[in-house]
């Protein structure tokens, strides 16, 4: 009798714990179904160029934290638009370096936020990167050589 109260105590947990992933799993797959919707509706606000409501419903859906990597990209890629659009070009550029170095964009958009970027630095008068600059890029490249007053540093 013992054994099959312990039993039962055991079997009510697991499904408690049970019942309560499956809510989770539910309301994750909810908050990124709102996420997409999230999206939608601000690129159609850029594409009317109605950039100030596509920017302020970006930065509610990017500061709420629950996106995942690919929508991130997203989202910064068409706040980065929106900027662009309403002449917030220093903005447009931190935005479109940061889609693309997140390095989820489909092909196309990739390509287009790098060229959004390129003309953004241009309309700033800024030297833009490279063209190459697409993504991260390692250290060996971007590390400078030691001058003759630098400190040398031990290799790790």
């Amino acid at each position: 009798m013992k054994n099959l109260g312990s039993s039962l105590r055991l079997a009510n947990c697991l499904i408690v714990v049970f019942a309560g992933l499956l809510t989770l799993s539910g309301l994750q797959a909810h908050a990124q179904t709102n996420v997409l919707e999230e999206l939608r509706l601000a690129k159609s606000e850029i594409d009317g160029r109605k950039y100030g409501a596509a920017i302020r419903r970006l930065d509610q859906s990017i500061n709420a934290g629950k996106m995942q990597q690919s929508n991130m990209a997203h989202a910064l890629y068409l706040r980065g638009r929106a900027k662009h659009g309403s002449g917030r070009t220093a903005e447009a550029i931190a935005d479109l370096n940061s889609a693309i170095w997140f390095g989820k964009l489909p092909s196309r958009q990739q390509k287009e936020a790098i060229a959004l970027r390129q003309k953004a630095y241009q309309s700033s008068g800024v030297k833009a990167p490279s063209q190459n600059s697409s993504g991260p890029s390692s250290p060996q490249r971007t590390a400078a050589r030691p001058s003759a007053t630098s400190p040398i540093l031990p290799r790790v």
